[in-house]
Formats: structure tokens, sequence, C-alpha cells
């Protein structure tokens, strides 16, 4: 390889670290785009475990209180809305970062996970308002 092949190809190797430079810079707003994008994917999963599971721990404890069975099943339901609901409160300060929430809407998230199916029609409402703040069709997909 000749000594100006390589010089090219370190410049290029450097430009496309550097984030000031256009290459640069493109590459970083695509992660970001990514982590923006994934981060708000794994926010509405949690919010639909969340806010399913809050009643069905509540239904599956109702019927073992009442019958006497089900305690493996209580088990498994609690285990699962636990993480869920970790999840989604792990993720509230996340996007409220992401999506530069007034501190009054990050304590309306934290404060629906404590409802039955209120994280749905909140993260509904969160979605509806970022498709209209970035003028698009939808944003999730």
């Amino acid at each position: 390889m000749s000594e100006d092949a390589q010089v090219l190809n370190t410049t290029t190797a450097v430009r496309d670290q550097h984030p000031a430079t256009p290459a640069g810079a493109a590459t970083a707003c695509r992660a970001t785009r990514g982590f923006v994008k994934v981060t708000l994917r794994a926010f509405q999963v949690a919010a639909y475990a969340e806010g399913g599971l809050l009643p069905a721990i509540l239904g599956v404890a109702v019927f073992h209180w009442l019958t006497g069975d089900g305690g493996t099943v209580v088990a498994l339901v609690g285990a699962t809305h636990g993480i869920a609901f970790t999840a989604y409160v792990l993720l509230v300060p996340a996007v409220a970062g992401l999506l530069h929430w007034p501190a009054r809407t990050t304590s309306l998230a934290f404060s629906v996970a404590f409802v039955p199916f209120a994280p749905w029609s909140f993260e509904r409402r969160i979605r509806a308002t970022r498709t209209v703040s970035h003028g698009s069709s939808r944003t999730d997909s």
C-alpha cells in the first residue's frame, strides 16, 4: 500500500470517529436515534406489562384467598409483575430526560404505576403528544 493510500485511510478513520466532522456527526446521530427508539420501545413494553399485570396479580391473589388454590400462579404472576414494575420505574427517569418532561409529567408517570391500566393510557398520551410534536404520523415503528 502506498503512503498516500495509508494517509487517506487514516484520515478517513479519524474523520469517522470524530463527532465534530460531518461523517462522525451522522454516525453519532444514528446511534442516538437508535438509543432513543429502543428506550421508548422498552418504556412502552414496560407500561403495557405493568398496567396489565397489576390487575392480574390482584385477581389471582383474590382467587387464591377465596379458594386456597393457585399459590404457584400467585408467585409467578407476582414475580412477573415485580419485574415489569421495576423496569417501568427505572425507565421513567430515562424517558423523562429524553423527552424533556416537566416535573409534573414525571411525577404523573410514577403515580400511574399504582393504578390498574393507567400506564396504558399514560403511554398512549405520551406517544400521541410525541407524534404531534414531531409532525409525523407514527414514531414508534
